[in-house]
């Protein structure tokens, strides 16, 4: 049934979260039997047909790039330059990492992204549709899957600014600012003043 396979997944995402939080250098490497744990993370936020396993998984992942990410801003142009290289292992080890790690990151930024899109998309056509749009305002909601993917765009840029795609982050939050959801709205204005203080 539905249940045992829900809970199945949901120990599969505490186990893969921790090892990614522990050992991000092995989360990020695919094991023998093909997938890494950030990949089994990535296809339950991005494909799971069971909802509370999405939204797990996307919680799950905003914890852990935020807990993962360097402090700097990996170097794209040093990642191409360094291919065919001869290079010492430490520092081809941590090339391997930085490119996982920025693959796996901006794909993790495009789910999010295609859930703020859909739900809020549908939501702006509905709005265009109706004369009343200032007095409707404060009955709009979205479902929670599109509001846990605007909070994880705040807290990656609250907190991961410095790191790669922040213009990605940007780009998905400032306009958000004028959505017509008021938890929406609020969540990225907070975001935006905090960032300008």
């Amino acid at each position: 049934g539905l249940m045992p396979m829900r809970e199945e997944k949901k120990l599969n995402i505490a186990r893969c979260s921790e090892e990614l939080i522990s050992d991000p250098e092995t989360g990020l490497a695919s094991g023998e039997e093909g997938g890494s744990s950030m990949s089994f993370l990535l296809n339950a936020a991005a494909k799971d047909e069971d909802k509370t396993i999405r939204k797990l998984a996307l919680l799950s992942l905003v914890a852990i790039f935020r807990d993962i990410l360097p402090e700097y801003r990996i170097n794209e142009s040093q990642l191409s330059a360094d291919k065919g290289v001869k290079l010492k292992k430490e520092v081809r080890k941590l090339r391997v990492f930085e490119r996982s790690l920025l693959q796996t990151y901006q794909r993790f930024l495009t789910i999010l992204h295609q859930n703020v899109k859909s739900g809020l998309g549908s939501l702006q056509r509905n709005i265009d549709h109706r004369e009343d749009r200032v007095s409707a305002r404060s009955k709009y909601k979205c479902d929670t899957e599109t509001l846990i993917s605007i909070r994880g765009f705040c807290t990656l840029l609250a907190n991961k600014s410095h790191f790669n795609f922040r213009e990605n982050l940007l780009a998905n939050v400032v306009p958000c600012m004028n959505s017509p959801v008021e938890q929406v709205r609020k969540q990225c204005c907070s975001c935006i003043s905090t960032m300008l203080q």
